[in-house]
């Protein structure tokens, strides 16, 4: 199989993938071993998804209907990663899910630029549909719209976080980067040993947030798009075109907080790609980028930040809303399916 020049240069296909006729037995037999070792061991989850959905078991009748956009490309899947959001984590199960479910994974060795002009989001419409299928993408950039280039859109799926947590993380994982040395131009020491309230209470500008600036590090713009009000704090227009775009392109937008249910919605609503994903997740420990150095931040200091993001939580929200409303449908659809006698949600999660 061969991959033009111009896609090289960007997205590059994972090693495992490109061997996969090599490894097809290795493949089979561990996925019997794991199935067994998972039979036999209760994996702790969260209490909201204690149950367990059957993968690719259900049919899924989630708010996302593929049916509503008939040009939708089924065959290519594009996550345009949220920096903090488990998306490391999650390449890494995506790559081990490629081997398993035969498609392959390019994987964008940028990470610096996210709001891109018009030349170079028609650049990356062009690789995405010049690429064989089935595959799948992963880069941190802004929502670009592929109908506007007249190409039809990929699956979109994406996973946030609460915002300022994100932030707390975003805070101390740069400063973690930036002492082992990965960075290009060394920081100051007044930089590298900078308190995180001291930052939020003094005020400075790394920690602040203001109505009406632009800032490029926050979720919203990952969803609404490339349009200069998408980076704008608290911009109506940006918070409604990005829960018309989530509604309109995303199959399903997880949160860190939830990556159980995340993870289980995935797999029933999109199995070609993730299928196995939520026992791969619990069995191969994928668990990456983890900071052990970031410290705990008073709620106080929190609040104050918290104060300033409306925008950014009435998305985190309606994303948590639409994840759930996803999940309990499937949930509805597996109590039909195997006929049991219960009224609420909380009843079949006990009984499972």
């Amino acid at each position: 199989m061969k991959y033009s020049s111009v896609l090289v240069e960007e997205f590059k296909p994972t090693r495992s993938s490109r061997f996969f006729p090599r490894c097809i037995i290795v493949t089979f037999i561990a996925g019997v071993v794991f199935y067994s070792v998972y039979s036999v061991i209760q994996v702790p989850v969260n209490e909201i998804t204690s149950g367990h959905l059957a993968s690719g078991s259900i049919p899924c009748n989630c708010p996302f209907d593929f049916s509503q956009l008939e040009s939708i490309d089924k065959q290519r899947l594009f996550y345009n990663r949220v920096p903090k959001c488990g998306s490391t984590t999650l390449i890494t199960l995506i790559r081990k899910l490629a081997i398993r479910n035969n498609y392959i994974h390019f994987n964008s060795k940028i990470y610096d630029r996210k709001n891109v002009d018009e030349e170079e989001q028609r650049r990356i419409v062009k690789q995405v549909k010049s690429t064989p299928s089935p595959s799948s993408f992963d880069r941190h950039v802004f929502f670009i719209n592929f109908t506007r280039f007249g190409e039809s859109p990929p699956i979109f799926i994406n996973i946030i976080r609460e915002p300022v947590e994100r932030i707390i993380s975003s805070f101390f994982y740069r400063r973690m980067v930036a002492r082992q040395n990965k960075t290009k131009v060394k920081p100051s020491a007044y930089w590298l040993n900078k308190k995180f309230e001291h930052c939020v209470l003094t005020p400075d500008p790394e920690c602040t947030f203001l109505e009406g600036h632009n800032y490029s590090v926050l979720q919203l713009p990952y969803f609404c798009g490339q349009e200069p009000e998408c980076q704008q704090l608290n911009d109506p227009r940006a918070i409604q075109k990005a829960k018309q775009n989530i509604e309109k392109y995303y199959s399903v937008v997880g949160t860190l907080e939830e990556m159980n249910m995340t993870l289980q919605v995935l797999e029933v609503a999109l199995p070609h790609f993730f299928r196995g994903a939520y026992h791969v997740y619990h069995t191969l420990g994928v668990h990456r980028n983890q900071n052990l150095h970031k410290e705990q931040v008073k709620e106080e200091v929190k609040e104050i930040l918290r104060a300033n993001l409306t925008a950014e939580y009435e998305l985190y929200y309606f994303v948590k809303q639409r994840l759930y409303q996803q999940y309990q449908t499937l949930i509805e659809s597996r109590k039909k399916q195997d006929n049991l006698p219960f009224t609420t949600l909380d009843e079949l999660l006990d009984y499972q």
